[in-house]
């Protein structure tokens, strides 16, 4: 859990930073190696928004990528809250700290 977190959240930005610079060749790249994170956590509605957004950078549709990676975002910080929440409470059943 706590390497999909940081994996997933350290390509997210790479992808992020890519789109802010418009390069369509590691926006493609970045959003591609999301692919294999999502799998592994078999998060699949996700993984197609994701490869919506891989599509749309291959044919350089800015305007399209931007929208789909709000929405990919929006989605990762879902799953990042909930892996989060139950991380916590397996770890505190109690929801005091130990």
């Amino acid at each position: 859990m706590v390497t999909f977190l940081n994996d997933s959240h350290k390509k997210m930005e790479q992808l992020e930073k890519a789109i802010s610079s418009h390069h369509i060749n590691d926006i493609v790249a970045f959003s591609h190696s999301i692919a294999g994170i999502l799998a592994s956590m078999q998060f699949f509605s996700v993984s197609k928004l994701r490869k919506m957004l891989e599509s749309a950078a291959r044919s350089n549709e800015m305007d399209e990528i931007e929208l789909l990676y709000q929405n990919l975002k929006k989605k990762m910080q879902q799953i990042h809250y909930l892996i989060q929440s139950k991380y916590l409470i397996e770890l505190c059943p109690s929801g005091k700290p130990a």
